[in-house]
């Protein structure tokens, strides 16, 4: 690729075929804070899409298929053909490939693109699964309707989303607009890049229907989850959401929902993680509206599954029966889970109903047991009262579960419990004789209980 940036003449863009990257006016002074880039500049990946720099990632990624961390020797032997940085850089972007497009990666779904990133900026892109799925809800504006992508980082929802839409992909700061527009070209989508601010009046609303927009929650090291705390702040997203038809924001899953304007809230969940909320504003709003929300559950081993409903706590609570199920952390995040019982009541009547354990939905019980996509299922082998000598006497007692060469013990929590779950595994590992999972959790009247449980 030749790597060519255009620069606007007269305060003008050029015509946005795809194939420049364009610098929009006052960019670099409206860059603001740089992200950490791990030491990569604008002008080493112009070097890198040289052949030099080809034969240099290159030759990173063969070390890199012989170990998964470079030895001192390799490293070593590459300084003697290319320089420090040069070396950093490639390095950085080939790990990060090789991170991105592994089995169940971000981007496993490009298979040997050539996708580049920094390690941050991989940590915070979207993947491409749930770009896609976020791309299924602005397709109901329309196939052609174009979207401007705000924040876009390396592309992660930039991509996602021109796979099915045109798409302008807009982000601020230089390394990361550049790794951007490599990833679009690499995908072959209908998109184009843009180095600019949001503020930048570089755009027509009216040409573009509806945008998205993925505001910094970085201050440092620390993930900030307040409205007023985003960067571009309220005043900037409020604007857009005035401005465009339709919009998406996306957000923290533990942000403060009473603090967010009016729109309809998702919350996305992918192989068990929740990853992102997500504020539809507009016409993306409709016909759900602000006073439903929805968890979307996302597997990879089969279609998404979604479900809507008014958040409400879960009322009739029980102690573990014979199964024990653990609620996807989307659906008790948006407050689904006694949504999620009705439901489940409504299409199956007649079976085993289920009984919430937790008043957040987040342990469900049931006589029978249940496959379900937002359901992790456990069979219950005793229950308890939490205390850590009783419990670490009944693991060693065995009887808990196959034995195995070597237990594992796995612990988890609801009910904000101050526990190390870690120190816990570790010393409970040393002394149970069978692997299993204790469930430590807040119950409604019997106090802190413990549920010891095989994994089904």
């Amino acid at each position: 690729m030749s790597g060519a940036s255009g620069k606007p003449a007269n305060g003008k863009l050029p015509p946005l075929t795809g194939r420049t990257l364009v610098t929009a006016p006052n960019a670099t002074a409206a860059a603001g804070l740089r992200p950490d880039n791990a030491g990569v500049t604008p002008a080493l990946l112009r070097w890198l899409e040289s052949p030099q720099g080809q034969a240099c990632r290159a030759a990173v990624l063969v070390e890199l298929h012989q170990s998964k961390s470079l030895q001192v020797r390799q490293i070593a032997a590459l300084r003697r053909s290319w320089s420090q940085p040069q070396l950093h850089a490639a390095i950085a972007l080939v790990q990060s490939q090789l991170t991105a497009c592994q089995p169940r990666g971000k981007f496993c779904e490009l298979g040997r693109q050539d996708f580049w990133a920094v390690p941050e900026a991989l940590q915070q892109a979207t993947s491409y699964a749930v770009a896609c799925h976020k791309a299924r809800r602005f397709q109901t504006l329309g196939a052609a309707t174009p979207i401007i992508d705000f924040c876009s980082g390396i592309g992660g929802d930039a991509i996602g989303l021109a796979a099915s839409l045109p798409v302008l992909a807009v982000e601020r700061d230089p390394v990361r607009a550049r790794l951007l527009w490599h990833n679009l070209q690499e995908a072959h989508f209908p998109a184009a890049a843009i180095q600019a601010d949001v503020d930048t009046p570089f755009y027509n609303a009216a040409k573009a229907a509806a945008f998205h927009i993925d505001p910094s929650r970085r201050q440092g090291p620390k993930r900030l989850i307040r409205w007023a705390d985003m960067t571009p702040g309220p005043a900037t997203l409020l604007n857009l959401i005035t401005t465009f038809d339709a919009g998406a924001i996306k957000l923290s899953p533990a942000v403060d929902f009473e603090s967010l304007p009016p729109g309809h809230i998702e919350l996305i969940s992918d192989h068990g993680t929740t990853v992102q909320a997500v504020l539809w504003t507009g016409k993306l709003a409709e016909p759900s509206g602000p006073t439903l929300r929805t968890a979307s559950v996302l597997s990879g081993d089969g279609p998404t599954w979604t479900i809507t409903g008014r958040p409400r706590p879960c009322q009739a609570l029980a102690l573990p029966n014979r199964f024990v199920f653990e609620v996807d952390g989307a659906v008790t995040r948006a407050g689904l889970a006694a949504e999620l019982i009705g439901q489940l009541a409504a299409n199956a009547p007649g079976t085993a109903p289920l009984t919430a354990i937790t008043i957040d939905g987040g342990y469900l019980t049931a006589q029978a047991p249940l496959r379900h996509p937002a359901l992790t299922a456990f069979e219950t082998l005793d229950v308890l009262p939490f205390d850590q000598a009783r419990l670490q006497a009944r693991l060693g007692s065995g009887g808990t579960s196959s034995a195995g060469a070597s237990a594992i013990v796995e612990v988890k929590t609801r009910g904000g419990l101050d526990l190390n779950t870690d120190d816990l595994q570790r010393r409970w590992q040393k002394i149970a004789r069978c692997s299993c999972t204790v469930l430590i959790f807040r119950a409604a009247s019997a106090g802190v209980m413990a549920a010891i449980c095989n994994r089904l």
